[in-house]
């Protein structure tokens, strides 16, 4: 007879694998709780925790929502992760205005030199 391990037991195990930084294992354990149990809030928030990049984190939090419209936690989370992901297609878009500005003033000076030439 198997002595299968509690939910409680697993999502300890993976919390604590995440606070000796063994995010391979921890998230091994914290998915088996996840397999589980879908809607276990703490489980979700350990993901996101430890997901790869900010991608993934946004799914993670926005499955926490899912489950609870009202974690404060996951909010203030997505919230800060979106507006990092703006901020950075806005430094990029404005890299991109710069670059363009820059080869018309470039193709203007070239235009402007071929023609008193």
């Amino acid at each position: 007879m198997t002595q299968e391990t509690s939910n409680e037991e697993l999502l300890q195990l993976g919390i604590q694998a995440v606070k000796r930084k063994d995010k391979q294992n921890a998230r091994f354990l914290l998915m088996q709780v996840y397999e589980r149990d879908k809607r276990n809030e703490v489980v979700l928030m350990w993901l996101a925790k430890i997901a790869d990049d900010r991608q993934d984190r946004i799914r993670w939090l926005e499955r926490v929502l899912d489950v609870n419209p009202d974690n404060a936690a996951a909010k203030r989370g997505l919230n800060k992760l979106k507006y990092k992901q703006a901020s950075d297609e806005n430094r990029k878009l404005l890299l991109f205005g710069g670059v363009a500005v820059l080869m018309i003033v470039l193709v203007l000076a070239v235009i402007i030199i071929a023609l008193t030439s």
